[in-house]
């Protein structure tokens, strides 16, 4: 069988003609020594040291390393390598029906991924989930023979409720929002005449609200790690880092060295969509990241890196480990919750709300695309409410609070309310 790894879609451009179209190079973060980086962040400018390693391309000085964005993206190879073996095993499940053999489904996955990579810049989770719920939407239709192409809204709904019993309606709506997404594509192509996705209702899914964790709690974590060690002292930075600036994890996970301005106090992020944003941290994840900084080279073990946080292998720390490292350290200062990477981001935002900052400021740091993604912290930050609601409502005062003063207008209008108001 054909390797179809590098099979593009049509209209599709490749990343190297694209590259060669823009005349822009990927992104390379070197990595940088230790010492002279805290040189340089005590001192606010980069030393000469530091500044030469930004011509060093990270594919030379670190060939064993991950790359800066490793987490974040993967080679279409590698995709269409995974692609390709759920392909397989999908094939085998409907292959004693004898209705495989007259689908092309696997070249119209590996289109569909390709384009995913290329057109709208997937990430790697967004395009596994995309594939593993076209595999099982597959498994459904092959028993019954029925192509992709013939599929109707009536097969797309059987398929949703034969999932019905053993999932959530987040994750039905979600295999529907990726069969609309793969219908869209064969609409496009030409290959069938409508995108029959569109015709089927998503389910309703329940309203959430994020878990955000007390700060008492939250700062008894903070407080949990030991920064003398280099273990300790990293987990002291993740922390700080990821309360600080209300980072995903996986976006912790991508940072480099030079991903941390210190002068600034801000780091660059690259969040969903490929889309970069600056983030502030305060000066507890300053002084944390230093102190970790100072001990980062006793992870090493002989091979450069470039990433910010490392593991004990010295390699990239990955989302797993970071969940890992609060599970542990949540267990020793023996708090009665289980706190996710995540639920820092959602106490990031609801603190910061009810210290006084405005939604749109808090949306930028978060890199929400719409400000309804941020709007519903509001319904978490309780305190908040209440307490506009002491200040602005007049029945919410006591009795000995001085009332509001009158419209000017009003009283002009009507002196019998002047006299009664004073």
């Amino acid at each position: 069988m054909a390797d179809k790894r590098n099979v593009q879609a049509p209209g599709c451009p490749s990343g190297r003609e694209l590259e060669r179209e823009t005349g822009r190079a990927p992104k390379t973060a070197p990595d940088r020594d230790a010492a002279a980086f805290l040189k340089a962040a005590s001192s606010g400018t980069p030393s000469p040291e530091t500044a030469s390693f930004a011509t060093v391309p990270s594919s030379t000085a670190f060939p064993k390393a991950a790359s800066s964005r490793s987490v974040r993206s993967k080679s279409a190879s590698d995709r269409g390598a995974n692609a390709k073996a759920n392909t397989s095993t999908t094939a085998s499940a409907g292959a004693g029906d004898g209705a495989s053999e007259a689908l092309p489904r696997p070249q119209l996955f590996d289109d569909f991924a390709q384009y995913l990579l290329v057109t709208r810049d997937a990430s790697p989770n967004t395009l596994e989930a995309y594939l593993t719920d076209l595999d099982q939407f597959w498994a459904y239709l092959a028993p019954r023979g029925i192509a992709l192409e013939k599929a109707d809204h009536l097969a797309i709904r059987g398929f949703i409720a034969s999932i019905h019993a053993s999932t959530k309606a987040t994750t039905r709506a979600r295999k529907l929002s990726s069969l609309r997404a793969f219908y869209a594509f064969l609409y496009r192509r030409g290959l069938v005449s409508q995108n029959p996705g569109r015709l089927v209702m998503a389910p309703k899914k329940p309203k959430q609200l994020p878990k955000v964790v007390p700060f008492d709690d939250l700062l008894t974590l903070l407080k949990t790690p030991d920064p003398s060690t280099p273990i300790g002292a990293r987990d002291r930075a993740v922390l700080e880092v990821l309360y600080g600036g209300g980072l995903r994890v996986s976006e912790l996970c991508g940072m480099d060295l030079g991903d941390w301005d210190a002068s600034a106090n801000t780091v660059r992020v690259l969040g969903k969509g490929q889309k970069e944003r600056i983030v502030p941290i305060g000066s507890q994840a300053k002084a944390a990241l230093l102190d970790y900084l100072r001990l980062r080279g006793d992870l090493l073990k002989g091979e450069a890196c470039p990433a910010l946080f490392l593991n004990t292998r010295g390699e990239r720390l990955m989302p797993r480990s970071v969940r890992d490292l609060i599970d542990k350290r949540v267990l020793e200062c023996a708090l009665s919750r289980h706190i996710h990477p995540h639920a820092l981001r959602h106490s990031f935002a609801t603190h910061l709300l009810d210290g006084g900052a405005d939604l749109r400021s808090i949306q930028e740091m978060l890199g929400h695309a719409s400000l309804s993604t941020t709007q519903r912290y509001t319904e978490v930050s309780f305190s908040r409410l209440q307490e506009v609601y002491d200040e602005s409502h007049p029945r919410a005062r006591a009795d000995n609070v001085e009332r509001p003063r009158l419209s000017p207008l009003l009283l002009r209008a009507n002196p019998a309310v002047k006299s009664r108001d004073e």
